[in-house]
């Protein structure tokens, strides 16, 4: 009796493994399907050339990570702070330690949906750093941040550049402040 219950606990085991890493899988490979990003639009992020026509296509660009979550690894985001936790876990599980091939382009669309979260939760208007790049300036009527920056530390250094302890951080931050 204890034999076919531990051989049915194995079999069930390795069936739900079976279902979560094709998940992953099948995400992984929608995202890298959809991950064609418009090369101007890259070119204008690293460039600084025409900012205002840069800034005007983060919501869009924004809001195409925020569907292609959804369909690629099933998450709904919805530019709540949960989402913050949400990317974190979806760069550790598509990606884990290792730095992906694209990640100009990942750096683009995850960079534009954490801005806009940012922004929507705690105000602040896109702008151009000449030394930084582009930031969010008077995030929460004071900080300014770099949330492409951000994306990129949060890709190569992993978890210790959390984007969702830095957004508590950042809070704490404002709040201390105010």
């Amino acid at each position: 009796m204890l034999l076919k219950f531990t051989i049915l606990a194995i079999f069930l085991l390795m069936v739900i493994s079976l279902i979560i890493g094709r998940n992953t899988v099948v995400g992984i490979k929608g995202w890298r399907r959809a991950r064609k990003v418009d090369q101007e639009t890259l070119r204008l992020m690293h460039s600084g050339e025409n900012c205002d026509a840069f800034i005007e296509r983060i919501p869009d660009i924004a809001e195409r990570h925020r569907k292609k979550m959804s369909e690629s690894f099933g998450e709904k985001l919805d530019y709540q702070k949960s989402d913050l936790a949400r990317l974190d876990a979806i760069i550790d599980k598509a990606w884990g330690d290792q730095l992906p091939k694209d990640i100009e382009a990942l750096v683009l669309t995850f960079g534009a949906y954490f801005g806009e979260t940012l922004r929507r939760l705690r105000g602040g208007q896109w702008d151009f750093d000449a030394e930084r790049g582009y930031c969010l300036r008077d995030v929460g009527g004071a900080a300014t941040v770099y949330p492409f920056e951000k994306v990129s530390k949060r890709f190569k250094n992993s978890k210790e550049h959390s984007l969702s302890l830095f957004y508590r951080a950042l809070v704490k931050t404002l709040e201390k402040n105010a």
